[in-house]
């Protein structure tokens, strides 16, 4: 999966690396802990919406996800985001234990 940083400078290819929130940013880090910012928010809330978004993304099979500006983002949305997506990672689950014994 590709994600284009918020600034529209970076295309990462996140396979292999992992996606974390600090603070009000998002990173993308290594096993070496060396990371790149791919998006920066006011607060940490915002940053973890942003990161929900980016799983649902992800499960849908998206190829490229666009870090979304702050602006773009609608806070009171977050209990249907994150209902929809307690659903989707439940079955998610369910799939990878039965495909790797989880």
């Amino acid at each position: 999966m590709l994600i284009r940083s918020q600034n529209k400078k970076i295309s990462a290819n996140i396979n292999g690396y992992a996606i974390c929130v600090v603070g009000g940013e998002i990173r993308l880090t290594n096993q070496a802990n060396s990371y790149l910012v791919l998006g920066n928010y006011s607060t940490e809330e915002k940053a973890l919406e942003v990161l929900d978004l980016i799983e649902m993304d992800y499960m849908a099979n998206c190829k490229i996800c666009n870090m979304p500006q702050e602006d773009e983002l609608c806070l009171d949305k977050v209990t249907e985001t994150e209902r929809e997506l307690a659903e989707v990672t439940n079955v998610l689950n369910n799939y990878k234990s039965m495909l790797f014994g989880l």
